[in-house]
């Protein structure tokens, strides 16, 4: 019988590794009964037929019962399963040299489905009993061979008989190799793991870090926090506070955070709680700019320990240290409640609008802040991101690095997305409309303005705005939902009326397309409105109309030659721009670009077979370019540029 599977973190692991490292013979006959049990598809054998009765004396591993015999739980199962497994593959390899791994790798990816979720007993087994040498795997020319091998090495490191010696050769390794990837962080779980598990080695290792020149120092903080669990609290606080007292700065960094790491009970560590807040208290007046970032994370560990982490959280947040910054906005993203103290959180988070756009990772996490903050307090997230954008050094294109911000205020708060793109189109300063371009270029999808919003306004703002949704707004969509709005604003200053019937007019001569949608209009308007699209419908009559009486002179028609010319600098502009397109259009990104050899149709080779032929698919996508900017790009941009540096009126 295989009963439910035990975590490997709850069972004696080691005991199942010593038996088979001191009973050859016995582990080997276990794990070809696995085997048989596997390839039977059965829950029991027979155990006269299938079964040495000599090593079903052990109850600690199989059960016999009315001559039927099985593992007592899954997790015994699938271990010897996997020794048998290893066994098997090493008879038939016996060098694991650059072709050995490649064998290996196939298999294994075979045997982690059988073995599901205890495939990690093959690296253990592997490891333990046939000397696997990590290091060959994660230096290997294949990088392939190091991640292949590193989460394998994560989920058995507690359980390992590694040298400290070892482990000091493979860190490293693993920090270089991880130093670009999210994934880097988990080597440091898997040794506090490894220190609690493992207290004498654990011991061992952090005298060895604490006294060597490199930088496996990081390693203490972790290391001193799965000691403490296993060890007690009480004794590694006083190791701790050693090492926080300690000349060599990386070793009081990370002692610091160290002790922040462990689970202080307020009442039961109420004296340690006081020796770490004294200590701390004395290393901020220090003003040590290097041990600001480990501060702000030992603050963020200790918000709900001591009574003045709050308060030097929000002193550190004005601090212009990117790595500072990163942690305190990983600290309002992963540890605050917004509406457990507002005003708080939000002084620190506006704090944080000095952060400069290349440092990546702060930005993703006070986007993370700002999502979790925006169900609450949309009127914050627009706080933050209008003081952000009007910060030295930060250029409206930096605005897209909020992008997923609002796409989720769209979605979700369309009324409030309106006001702020309503919002943005009336400021004064050139930024935000730089800003706005970029956002909205970005986007296909239609816009409207917000009418709450415009009703409060006065003709002279109107006007302006009209001005800046001409100059910003290049999208025919976009323009057509925000003319629309201007004109269920029913708007009654002639003035303003005038004046956005001429623009409409010229936008009108860009994208003729926007003549279908007046007419669509027209069925649903009556009144001013209705007057005010028949008006504009026949000056785009009358223009077209005249536009296409012209006769065309032949004295200023170009020469065949000078066409054939142009024709041909043309092409080379869109050959530019399709390849252009190629590397930075979201939708060339999904496909692969495959040269046909059988005409309409298509095949591919899958498991060694060629699959039967299919027919190709089809998919386009178009876009209406503005006529007047091909006719007169000059003139149009010299237009645009008009309206583009108005200045708002006081």
């Amino acid at each position: 019988m295989r009963n439910k599977t035990n975590n490997l973190n709850e069972i004696h692991i080691h005991s199942l590794i010593n038996f088979v490292l001191e009973n050859n013979e016995e582990s080997e006959k276990l794990a070809s009964s696995a085997y048989n049990l596997h390839s039977s598809n059965s829950k029991t054998l027979s155990a006269i037929q299938k079964l040495d009765p000599s090593i079903t004396t052990d109850s600690k591993f199989v059960c016999v019962t009315e001559g039927e015999f099985s593992f007592k739980d899954s997790l015994h199962f699938h271990f010897f399963l996997s020794y048998h497994y290893l066994i098997d593959f090493f008879k038939r390899n016996k060098v694991l040299d650059e072709e050995g791994r490649k064998n290996f790798k196939k298999v294994y990816y075979q045997w982690e489905k059988i073995l599901q979720p205890n495939a990690k007993l093959i690296v253990l087994i592997y490891h333990e009993k046939f000397n696997l040498n990590f290091a060959e795997w994660f230096t290997s020319k294949n990088d392939r061979d190091f991640w292949f091998m590193y989460h394998p090495f994560l989920d058995t490191l507690p359980f390992l008989n590694i040298k400290i010696s070892e482990l000091e050769i493979l860190l490293p390794i693993i920090l270089g190799k991880t130093k670009n990837d999210l994934t880097g962080g988990m080597i440091f779980n898997a040794v506090e793991k490894w220190a609690e598990l493992n207290p004498e080695l654990g011991n061992n290792f952090l005298q060895s870090i604490s006294t060597k020149p490199s930088e496996l120092k990081m390693f203490i903080a972790k290391t001193l926090s799965g000691l403490a669990k296993s060890v007690g609290i009480e004794q590694i606080f006083i190791k701790t506070m050693s090492l926080i007292e300690n000349d060599d700065i990386e070793v009081r960094k990370s002692a610091i955070l160290g002790a922040s790491l462990m689970k202080l009970h307020p009442i039961e560590n109420k004296s340690q709680i006081k020796l770490l807040t004294d200590s701390l208290i004395k290393i901020y007046k220090e003003k040590q700019e290097e041990l600001e970032p480990v501060l702000a994370e030992t603050y963020g560990n200790l918000l709900v320990i001591t009574s003045d982490s709050k308060l030097k959280i929000f002193e550190l947040s004005y601090s212009h240290n990117p790595h500072t910054q990163f942690i305190i906005a990983d600290i309002l993203w992963r540890k605050v409640d917004y509406n457990n103290d507002k005003i708080w959180f939000t002084n620190v988070l506006m704090n944080l609008c000095s952060v400069e756009p290349q440092f990546g990772g702060t930005i993703q996490n006070i986007e993370r802040t700002l999502q979790k903050v925006m169900k609450d307090s949309l009127s914050t997230v627009f706080q933050f991101i209008e003081k952000w954008i009007l910060m030295p050094g930060i250029k409206p294109e930096d605005i897209m690095l909020l992008e997923g911000i609002f796409r989720e205020i769209r979605k979700n708060y369309y009324d409030q997305y309106s006001w702020f793109i309503t919002d943005w189109l009336n400021k004064g300063e050139l930024k935000f409309h730089l800003a706005l371009e970029k956002l909205l270029l970005k986007s296909t999808e239609n816009v409207n303005l917000n009418l709450d919003y415009l009703k409060a306004l006065n003709e002279v703002d109107l006007q302006y705005i009209i001005c800046k949704m001409f100059a910003f707004v290049h999208n025919i969509n976009q323009l057509k939902s925000m003319l629309n709005s201007f004109i269920e604003l029913d708007i009654k200053d002639e003035n303003t009326i005038e004046f956005l019937r001429k623009i409409t007019f010229t936008i009108a001569l860009d994208y003729p397309s926007l003549k279908e949608f007046l007419i669509d209009k027209k069925e649903s308007t009556k009144g001013i409105k209705l007057k005010f699209i028949n008006a504009l419908l026949e000056d785009i009559e009358t223009y077209f109309k005249d536009y296409e009486s012209i006769t065309q002179l032949s004295e200023v028609r170009p020469s065949e030659q000078r066409m054939n010319l142009y024709w041909k600098a043309q092409q080379k502009v869109n050959t530019n721009i399709y390849e252009e397109s190629k590397t930075k259009n979201e939708i060339f990104n999904l496909f692969n670009n495959v040269s046909l050899k059988s005409g309409g149709t298509w095949f591919s080779k899958f498991e060694g077979e060629y699959t039967k032929k299919g027919s190709l698919g089809h998919f386009s996508s178009q876009i209406e370019i503005p006529r007047k900017e091909l006719i007169d790009p000059i003139g149009q941009t010299r237009l645009r540029y008009f309206y583009r540096t108005i200045k708002k009126p006081k």
